[in-house]
């Protein structure tokens, strides 16, 4: 057991005694540092390193694809954003009408292609759209950051299990295609939707930043 000198709050020293120089914290040592070189050079290739890393880059790439929170827009791609972002939801809206009516004609696909599209997640897939038309014009960030996890839930549940079931029924390759739409558009409106977001909180962010 050997003995080391520490400051305490640089107002004066005392001995402590230490069970294993190698093992402590804050520590610059020779020793300690050939510790924290080994530990770094040590091989992780274990089946439960391998899942960590699996997962997340999984949860990286969820994040990216569906994420929640953006940088505010400048001044000059202001408009194009909003003209994107409207553009999106409204055909949201209208893909979503799409799938709607094709679910009850003929009725008897609401027993397959409804249950997963509606039921999962109750009505979640025809109230996204219409709560983020009525966050665009009411200009609410309340609505649209509900809108976007709406949008995230249907991709993460309803959208893939309508594509298995409309796999099982052999449905129509045009009504297939819609659903993708769906998918690729959500990712988009979670991309354009962030930076919408906030702007609307904080307007005043490029003037502000441009004064610092």
């Amino acid at each position: 057991m050997q003995e080391s000198e520490v400051f305490i709050h640089n107002s004066h020293s005392e001995f402590v005694k230490i069970m294993d120089k190698q093992r402590r914290a804050f520590s610059f040592s020779l020793d300690s540092t050939k510790s924290f070189e080994v530990s770094l050079k040590k091989p992780r290739n274990s089946c439960k390193e391998k899942c960590t890393r699996q997962r997340a880059s999984c949860y990286a790439c969820w994040i990216l694809t569906f994420k929640h929170h953006g940088k505010a827009p400048g001044k000059n791609g202001l408009y194009a954003i909003f003209f994107a972002y409207a553009f999106m939801v409204a055909l949201d809206l209208m893909c979503m009408m799409s799938m709607f009516a094709h679910i009850f004609g003929p009725i008897s696909n609401m027993k397959t292609i409804g249950v997963t599209f509606l039921l999962c997640y109750p009505g979640i897939a025809v109230l996204a759209p219409i709560l983020g038309t009525l966050g665009c014009l009411f200009g609410s960030p309340r609505l649209l950051r509900h809108y976007s996890s709406m949008n995230a839930s249907c991709v993460l549940v309803n959208y893939p299990l309508t594509l298995v079931m409309q796999w099982i029924i052999q449905d129509e390759p045009a009504y297939v295609g819609i659903l993708l739409i769906l998918v690729l558009n959500k990712i988009c409106l979670s991309f354009f939707g962030a930076k919408v977001r906030q702007h609307l909180i904080n307007p005043g962010f490029v003037k502000n930043e441009r004064k610092f």
